[in-house]
């Protein structure tokens, strides 16, 4: 027969080790999720955001060229 504080302890015991794992499997789960965000980022949001800006710079650029009137 088990004591009523081991009873307990080993409860207990088992209560926190399955919220470790619950923890560790959310760890997993959030970094590989954050993961896929960084790639997706990389991927195709910040080349897009490089070719909108360098289309502006171009605008820019063209808006302040001199252009005769009388050619």
């Amino acid at each position: 027969m088990i004591p009523k504080y081991a009873k307990r302890s080993y409860i207990l015991d088992k209560l926190h080790r399955g919220c470790v794992m619950v923890l560790m499997g959310l760890t997993v789960v959030s970094g590989a999720a954050l993961a896929h965000k960084g790639y997706i980022y990389f991927k195709y949001v910040r080349p897009a955001l490089k070719e909108m800006q360098v289309k502006n710079n171009e605008d820019l650029l063209k808006e302040g060229k001199y252009t005769a009137a009388v050619s």
